[in-house]
């Protein structure tokens, strides 16, 4: 016997979901392969045992945050790239970069905020110019910390570089204490920290248009994970104004600097 199919089993189908970031564009991300591969052919890889170690956290349904430094536009796709090569690329795939509003405003570093997946914000770096701009600062930011929850509890990794802007100097850059907030969305998080070097002499953050150098050396070094309950933990006695700081302070004082050579590590020294 042959049944006939109502069409209003269509309309009790849910909505489709909306996407809680931006999602990596195909080709742009092809692109930036091909000129990864050009500009940084070569990428000298430090503890890749602690990268190791993130995957096993993630078996234990660890919720993961990579802290890196910040040198260059170019930080996060060293990053990237560094997990591909490694043999980590599924890992890779699930990075979310947290990226800054300036990116956005900057032709050529748009190109490459198309070729990740990311979770837009605003930094106390690019002050607002008009109340019009501070309420988009403060909406972007609510939302950031709605999304990365969410990015996180999904089982992404997010990637985020707690200076809130390159440093020019190429130095480290006193650690703002309110990354702290992404630390906590979610309980069993665990911080990785890595350190990026040596690309800031192949992209020099204050030059729009330089030539590949494969001559030059680009470094990576993946830290001990840190987890972040028992860094709360260690320091819920503190003043509350402070635990921010502090946390934040002590994830770059003992976790991200020291994979930097002594000349990069600016103010933690």
């Amino acid at each position: 016997m042959i049944e006939r199919i109502s069409t209003r089993l269509t309309i009790n189908r849910r909505p489709k979901e909306k996407p809680f970031y931006h999602k990596a564009d195909l080709p742009h991300r092809i692109a930036l392969e091909v000129l990864s591969h050009v500009y940084t052919p070569i990428i000298n890889v430090e503890g890749i045992e602690n990268i190791q170690n993130v995957e096993d956290l993630l078996s234990e349904n660890k919720k993961i945050i990579v802290l890196s430094n910040h040198l260059t536009n170019a930080d996060a796709e060293v990053i990237y790239q560094v997990f591909k090569r490694a043999g980590y690329r599924h890992l890779a795939e699930i990075f979310f970069f947290l990226e800054g509003e300036k990116l956005r405003r900057t032709p050529i570093a748009s190109l490459l905020t198309r070729s990740q997946n990311a979770i837009f914000v605003w930094p106390k770096s690019l002050p607002p110019q008009n109340e019009e701009e501070a309420i988009r600062q403060r909406t972007m930011n609510i939302k950031s910390i709605r999304d990365a929850k969410q990015a996180l509890k999904k089982g992404h990794m997010l990637v985020t570089f707690p200076e809130g802007g390159r440093s020019y100097e190429g130095k480290l850059k006193q650690g703002e204490p309110e990354i702290a907030h992404y630390l906590k969305l979610v309980p069993n998080t665990v911080v990785l920290p890595v350190a990026v070097w040596g690309i800031e002499k192949i992209i020099p953050p204050r030059r729009k248009l330089v030539l590949p150098n494969p001559f030059q050396k680009v470094n990576f070094a993946a830290g001990t994970p840190i987890e972040v309950d028992s860094l709360f933990e260690q320091y819920k006695d503190c003043p509350k104004d402070e635990i921010n700081s502090r946390i934040v302070t002590h994830i770059m004082e003992k976790g991200l600097a020291p994979l930097l050579p002594p000349q990069y590590r600016g103010v933690y020294a």
